[in-house]
């Protein structure tokens, strides 16, 4: 699945540039994790908990399952594979005709790319696999690459062309099983408009510094930062003032 390995791709981009001694005084950080959150305890929490597991939690589809719904979701193995697990992820690809694509929309009437579903018990302890619901919109999308998406963001920031992998990296924020101990990430809402989520390159740079570290985009945002400017990325870069 190519959008995993570009995933992957942003996020070694992302931590190598953290890695860096100081990188919490660069330009980068400041504009989309916020200077109050400048400190290399932070740094070490998105290496080790929103980066770094894009290779451990967000590994390419191996096996196939067969999903029926019967009170709740279920599924079962095919080809003798082992049942999913606690830490298991699960992509799950409906068609726009099945039921499942309802959870491909949005409130706002626009289409969704992807989703990630976890099921919590009362004491917020997860119980089945995680789900990936890769929406018919991933699919319809004919690119960028990673590379494309670059080239793009380096002609305007206000770009809409996005890779697979950039979203895919989005979705891994909201995986509990990947940011643990941190918990996961969420969509904000845009200040500007609380009727919609803080996606935008405009949007996610105004959020509350709290609020940076807590939005999934700004995570996105951040490794392509690194690869198409990485002179943001280097330490001191940040003005005193920014």
């Amino acid at each position: 699945m190519e959008g995993v390995r570009e995933a992957q791709q942003l996020a070694n981009a992302a931590s190598r540039a953290l890695r860096v001694r100081g990188s919490e005084t660069s330009l980068a950080f400041n504009i989309w994790f916020g200077k109050s959150n400048a400190s290399p305890q932070m740094v070490d929490r998105l290496i080790n908990y929103h980066y770094l597991t894009a290779g451990s939690h967000l590994p390419a589809p191996t096996l196939q399952m067969k999903m029926s719904f019967e009170g709740r979701a279920r599924y079962t193995p095919q080809n003798g594979a082992p049942a999913p697990g606690l830490d298991s992820l699960l992509y799950v690809c409906p068609s726009a005709a099945s039921p499942l694509s309802d959870m491909c929309g949005s409130s706002n009437g626009e289409s969704v790319v992807a989703r990630v579903v976890t099921t919590h018990v009362a004491n917020r302890h997860r119980v089945g696999p995680t789900v990936l619901i890769v929406c018919p919109a991933f699919f319809s999308r004919t690119g960028p690459t990673n590379a494309e998406m670059v080239r793009s963001y380096r002609q305007s920031i206000d770009t809409q062309n996005f890779s697979k992998g950039f979203f895919l990296l989005h979705e891994l924020q909201h995986m509990p099983k990947a940011t643990s101990p941190d918990p996961p990430a969420e969509d904000m809402p845009d200040p500007r408009d609380p009727s919609r989520d803080c996606y935008s390159v405009r949007c996610c740079p105004m959020l509350q510094h709290n609020q940076k570290i807590r939005n999934a985009q700004n995570f996105a945002f951040f490794a392509l930062d690194a690869v198409a400017f990485p002179q943001y990325a280097k330490p001191g870069s940040a003005s005193p003032s920014s």
